[in-house]
């Protein structure tokens, strides 16, 4: 009688304890916990490590520009004949022509400082040279607001408009050798000593934390530094870089999602490289994140680390920290930064990010489940070992009969005992049944706990000893694509035939537990599970979890990773890394190509029908290329209307060209149906470069087929064109120069200055005039970008990017919304905002539109139409009309007449010497007189002197603008008490 109970009793105990125990359940849960903290601090130091090497540690052409200026400030000063210039000569001189550079260097690289120090003369511990601080790294890039100069040398003058001394301003810099403080200049100054001839790249040197000029400066932030070396001639003579704040550092470290949880952190740190791969390190921290992590770490003291034994879930990766200021275990994962490249002589030093995370942080859920897990099987082994007492107490000679029947009843079901009409037995029998129905109960409480979790679990057994079945759990046939069954056993063969039927996927043996991930569609959608086996002397215990969502999401993340989502063709990324592959086995590309495609009429099909046609549009072309792909073929969008397409293993040239005249006819009869009813036929232009008769690089290969693609687009549309090494050598500047042009477009690397317009009756600032500097390399005036514009058809993008970069740096000087002040924007005659444009303008600056003088150049020819929509817009919004550089174009008086402006701006070459030129007297006498009598207000342009003025002012000029009114500034005056008086003198002529 009391078998069939310890059985059913047994049998619960094992598969729970099966379950949680031997087949590692809870050591999977703390695994995942490790796994999560792994990934975010992964996570982290990708993010790092990207801003340290690519945003920070990435100077650029920073020293040829230096040592440029450098050489040619010798050479005019050899040439003048005065001997060989002394070194503060040449400091004083190159601090004042740098400084520019220095402060676009210190924006390009969104750091909080940037610097650059001279060794000098002597060696000497006070050294010259320049250091700007910026409040925000990330703030208005336009002018130099929140730009302060922390060092400079006495009497300098190179200060660019905008940017005060700091507080803090010293005339030079004090470094002592072996001062931490001094690492940054000491360090790469003698590597480069040591290593003459290597490149400043390659001894670029990040500091540990620090205060410039010490501790007890006051009030300045601990940061650390990017320096490399200045070498001239193989040479050291200096350091430059950039520094990072460590307020700046602590907000880059921060993780909403790591600081969720509580006794949790990241730290930044710095320590040596371990010998032979230590067990146990030091690390010194920079800069440490999360409430826990400060309270507990104990000031000025370096972080010890240990790697835990091999009992934890992942024993490789998981360290202990042996000294912070708690009583728990903490533990930590390290991912070091790849800073330094190969053979730098600092490659010893060892940054790395540490993801903390306390014990009961990391592992309080599994502790959870195994008390719930301990408590659930108690109870339960409680309640049968007290009706099993219960039972024997109670033995009597018909429970022998009960027992025969319980002998033949299925102990995994519900438990139904016959009545035999002796009260006492009845009750036995009762409470067998309620004793199964107890056992039902534990079964429920655990399929409970299991949902809970969110996570498909079955369970199953088998024990030759007692059966040729399998016993298993509610979940068991879904799991494994069976129908549904109200059955929990099955025989051997069936579950064997059944688990052939799933397709293997993946395979782990490590004895005596056995790991397989098998993928079924029993149920119409793919499922994968993973089969957890055990295997004892005489039984098998598995255990069986749905994982489809994290193989899902893991094909979810490969495809993201390397398709574009429009076209469903390869990204770049994807691109790249398949070419890559095919050219590490050169013996197999045969003949090869790159061939680059370019939309011709995207841009118009955007404008024109809408950006959701030209995505059609760009499908379309992705549709047909897909049509040629093949195993020798590889399909790529690189970005907006470009394709890419690498063709490999054929035997000669023939066979691609005549591929790409197949691709280039059935562009040609791809069309798509426009809103109008007419159909658009795909036009492309595409430029082809050979392996290896033009090169056996990848990346040259796809240089030379986008110069051939740019001279088609520029030369003839719609054809395929091959690569000429002859016309590349003569012609590529301009690639590159549309290149910078491309950014400029799409970074808007543009700021404003404004330079004040004023009356020249009472002195009193009239307007501004917003005048553009563009922040290119080599493109750096106005004329040089709307030239190059002109040249490659981007006027319209220039007069969009002009009219809201002009207007938001207007609207944000101090007090112009009250002022009343107008402003005077430069625009092209022939481009217009499109409709969409305009709203958004109005959206954006309505209240400030009437207030807007609009400058047309009235040397240029324009589209009749095109103007007079523009005009249209500026009257209905109230705006006025300037005619700019008047009198040196062609048809001066037709503009005139014709746009009967508000303003004439006399242009400077009029003005020049005007008070002492009778020819220049007369046309601005006659222009003047017309202006009074036209009712339009006359400008003088290019006022550079006093007598200039005084002449203007008698002769009636109504507004007066030039240097010797007021530079142009990032922050102009709203008065210029001096000049008021200057005008007054002027009219009364007391000059």
């Amino acid at each position: 009688m009391l078998g069939p109970l310890l059985t059913v009793m047994i049998f619960q105990a094992a598969l729970v304890y099966g379950m949680f125990f031997l087949l590692g359940i809870t050591e999977e849960i703390e695994g995942n916990a490790f796994d999560n903290l792994a990934e975010t601090t992964e996570s982290k130091r990708e993010q790092f490590e990207r801003d340290m090497k690519q945003l920070w540690g990435n100077l650029g052409d920073f020293s040829d520009v230096v040592n440029t200026k450098l050489s040619g400030i010798i050479a005019v000063r050899l040439e003048e004949g005065d001997g060989e210039p002394s070194v503060a000569e040449i400091i004083d001189e190159l601090t004042q022509s740098v400084s520019g550079d220095l402060v676009r260097l210190l924006r390009r690289n969104y750091a909080t400082g940037a610097f650059l120090i001279l060794n000098g003369e002597d060696g000497a511990e006070a050294r010259q040279g320049l250091y700007f601080r910026a409040i925000d790294p990330i703030g208005d890039m336009n002018g130099n607001q929140g730009i302060t100069i922390m060092r400079s040398p006495a009497g300098f003058s190179g200060l660019p408009d905008g940017i005060w001394p700091d507080p803090l301003w010293e005339p030079d810099f004090t470094l002592e050798p072996g001062d931490p403080a001094s690492a940054f200049y000491y360090r790469p100054f003698a590597a480069a000593l040591s290593s003459p001839g290597s490149p400043p790249g390659a001894l670029g040197y990040w500091s540990p934390p620090f205060v410039l000029g010490g501790e007890g400066s006051g009030g300045q932030d601990r940061v650390i530094t990017y320096s490399e070396p200045l070498m001239f001639n193989g040479l050291p003579y200096g350091v430059f870089g950039v520094e990072i704040s460590e307020a700046h550092l602590e907000s880059r470290i921060y993780s909403a999602r790591l600081n969720l949880v509580a006794e949790s952190g990241y730290g930044l740190m710095l320590g040596e490289r371990p010998e032979g791969g230590g067990r146990s390190q030091s690390l010194r921290p920079v800069i440490m994140n999360g409430p826990f992590l400060k309270q507990s770490y104990v000031p000025d003291q370096d972080i010890s680390i240990v790697m835990e034994d091999s009992d934890l879930p992942r024993p490789e990766d998981i360290y202990s920290i042996t000294n912070l200021d708690s009583p728990k275990t903490v533990y930590a994962v390290k991912r070091e930064l790849e800073l330094y490249p190969d053979g730098s002589p600092f490659a010893d030093e060892q940054w790395s990010i540490l993801g903390i995370q306390s014990e009961d942080a990391l592992l309080g859920f599994s502790k959870q489940i195994n008390t719930l897990m301990m408590t659930v099987l108690l109870a339960s082994m409680a309640a049968g070992v007290i009706g099993i007492v219960l039972v024997a107490n109670m033995i009597t000679t018909p429970i022998r009969e009960l027992a025969s029947q319980l002998r033949s009843t299925d102990p995994n079901g519900k438990i139904r005992l016959d009545k035999l009409a002796i009260l006492e037995i009845d009750e036995l029998s009762e409470s067998i049944e309620t004793l199964s129905e107890k056992v039902a109960d534990a079964n429920r409480k655990l399929a409970d706990i299991l949902e809970m979790a969110k996570t498909a679990i079955a369970v199953f057994e088998y024990n030759d000893r007692h059966t040729n079945q399998i016993i298993y759990t509610k979940q068991f046939a879904e799991l494994i694509g069976l129908p549904e069954s109200d059955g929990s056993t099955m025989k051997i063969p069936e579950f064997i035939k059944a688990v052939r039927k799933l397709k293997l996927v993946k395979e782990s043996v490590q004895e005596p537990r056995r790991d397989y991930i098998y993928r079924t569609s029993g149920t119409g959608k793919p499922v994968w599970v993973r089969l957890l086996l055990a295997k004892g002397k005489n039984s098998l215990t598995g255990v069986i979890t749905d994982v489809t969502r994290e193989m899902e999401e893991l094909k979810r993340l490969e495809y993201d990773r390397d398709y574009d989502i429009l076209t469903d063709v390869y990204n770049r990324r994807a691109f790249h890394h398949i070419v890559s592959g095919h050219f590490s086995e050169p013996e197999k590309l045969g003949v090869a190509a790159v061939v680059m495609l370019d939309l011709d009429n995207l841009k118009n099909m955007n404008d024109t029908f809408g950006h959701d046609y030209g995505d059609k549009y760009i499908r379309l072309t992705a549709a047909n290329l897909k049509k040629f792909g093949s195993e020798q073929t590889v399909v790529a969008r690189l970005a907006g209307d470009e394709f890419i397409v690498f063709f490999h293993g054929y035997s000669d040239k023939s066979q691609i060209r005549a591929i790409c005249d197949m691709i280039k006819n059935s562009m040609g009869e791809a069309a798509l149906l426009l809103p109008d009813g007419t159909k658009a036929a795909i036009q492309i232009s595409a430029g082809i470069a050979w392996y290896p008769d033009d090169s056996e690089s990848c990346e040259e290969l796809i240089r030379f087929a986008d110069f051939a693609m740019y001279t088609v687009k520029k030369t003839n549309k719609g054809q395929f064109k091959e690569f000429d090494i002859g016309f590349y050598n003569k012609h590529s500047y301009l690639l590159y120069s549309r290149k910078e042009l491309d950014l400029i477009l799409e970074k808007e690397l543009v700021y404003y200055l404004f330079q004040p317009i004023v009356d020249a009756s009472t002195g009193d600032v009239y307007a501004y005039e917003a005048l553009m500097r563009p922040m290119g390399e080599t493109i750096q005036s106005p004329a040089a970008l709307i030239a190059l514009a002109q040249a490659h058809s981007r006027l319209g993008q220039i007069e969009t990017l002009t009219l809201f970069k002009a207007l938001e740096a207007f609207v944000k000087l101090p007090g112009i919304y009250d002022s009343g002040l107008k402003v005077f924007i430069n625009s092209i005659a022939s481009q217009k905002l499109t409709q969409d444009e305009e709203k958004l303008l109005e959206g954006y600056y309505g209240r400030y539109l009437d207030r807007v003088v609009v400058e047309l150049t009235e040397g240029e020819r324009n589209d009749e139409a095109m103007t007079k929509e523009k005009l249209d817009f500026m009257r209905a919004h109230g705006q006025e009309l300037a005619i700019d550089d008047f009198g040196v174009g062609y048809n001066s008086e037709s503009l005139m007449l014709k746009y009967q402006p508000d303003y004439i701006k006399i242009d400077m070459e009029l003005i020049r010497n005007i008070h002492n030129d009778p020819n220049r007297q007369s046309l601005a006498k006659n222009l003047i007189k017309y202006g009074k009598t036209a009712g339009i207000k006359m400008l003088a342009e290019g006022v550079e002197s006093f007598e200039e003025m005084e002449y203007l002012i008698k002769a009636g000029i109504d507004l007066l603008q030039g240097y010797y009114i007021c530079r142009p500034m990032n922050m102009p005056p709203t008065s210029i008490p001096a000049l008021k008086e200057e005008i007054r003198r002027a009219a009364n002529g007391e000059g």
